[in-house]
């Protein structure tokens, strides 16, 4: 999860993120969302409409294993929804994603 939050915090401060729900929805309403991520700790119903946004409009959505402090300490401000809005972060950030889903069942 390390490997992921240090990621994201580079994807901050290269200005590639949409930070909170609000900004999220209209990036991926803008087509300019390429994953959404969330903390595994905001409210149920925010995570519902994380999760339908990403459906609507076909964005890959991410439920990290990490609290939104977690979250909110790696980019620097607090937002427990982010969108990644460039392909090759979201990516990279899908792969160590599945990576690490993979690790955990193998054990």
């Amino acid at each position: 999860m390390n490997r992921i939050l240090s990621l994201l915090g580079l994807v901050r401060r290269a200005g590639k993120m949409a930070i909170g729900y609000n900004e999220t929805l209209s990036t991926a309403k803008n087509k300019k969302a390429y994953l959404i991520m969330f903390a595994n700790d905001i409210s149920p119903k925010t995570a519902k409409e994380a999760n339908f946004v990403g459906e609507k409009y076909k964005v890959p959505v991410i439920k990290l294993d990490c609290m939104l402090d977690e979250l909110s300490a790696s980019i620097g401000i607090k937002a427990g929804v982010v969108a990644v809005t460039e392909k090759g972060f979201a990516e990279k950030l899908l792969t160590l994603h599945n990576t690490m889903r993979k690790d955990e069942s193998a054990i």
